[in-house]
């Protein structure tokens, strides 16, 4: 839900900051997941920053070389790369993850409560067949109900950013390929984006 945040008055600041130093005195970038007291907006300032440009300023080195030409090749492909960054640096420490099943399991279960109706429903219904008397066979999915579906999990839950239903070659009703994918862009937000990715041919057209 959201949450009005208010800035604190510097005396309950200070009070804080000095039972809490670590808030105070804090290192950045990878130095941040070293430090006996965790800073986790730091920590999560330098994962959450993470992407294909910044990796290349963390290039993990080879040590021990048996040929010196291994190091040679690192350098001509990284000439304008940090080396000072080395293996240590970039591990995360062992309780990083400690609860992370039990914090992401209603999207776990949400995830599957999904796959398991999409599952159930094609085994059970079949729209080619035929009954005697009055009954008459059940309607196959439509796109809409997926597309509902699929954006229901993001609207549900304000920690799934994004949620996709992707379909096998000629699985779906009268396509060839169907992809419902629905995501937004703000935490707490009422405006969410959907596409069907099948119509998308390039990769640079997904944004």
């Amino acid at each position: 839900m959201p949450v009005q945040w208010e800035k604190a008055k510097p005396y309950l600041r200070e009070k804080y900051l000095e039972q809490y130093h670590h808030y105070k005195n804090y290192s950045t970038g990878s130095s941040s997941l070293q430090d006996t007291k965790l800073n986790i907006d730091q920590a999560l300032k330098f994962i959450l920053g993470m992407n294909k440009d910044t990796c290349k300023k963390y290039v993990i080195l080879l040590t021990h070389c048996t040929f010196p030409i291994i190091k040679i090749f690192e350098l001509a492909q990284f000439p304008n790369c940090d080396f000072s960054k080395t293996l240590p640096e970039l591990m995360l420490r062992g309780d990083i993850s400690f609860g992370a099943e039990e914090f992401f399991e209603n999207e776990a279960k949400m995830a599957t409560r999904l796959a398991n109706f999409i599952s159930a429903f094609l085994q059970v219904s079949d729209p080619l067949e035929v009954y005697s008397g009055k009954r008459v066979a059940d309607r196959p999915l439509t796109e809409d109900q997926m597309i509902g579906e699929t954006l229901a999990l993001v609207l549900g839950d304000t920690k799934i950013w994004t949620a996709g239903t992707f379909w096998d070659r000629n699985k779906f009703t009268n396509r060839t390929f169907f992809a419902p994918y629905a995501y937004k862009t703000q935490l707490n937000t009422r405006n969410f984006k959907l596409e069907d990715l099948a119509r998308l041919n390039k990769t640079g057209k997904l944004k």
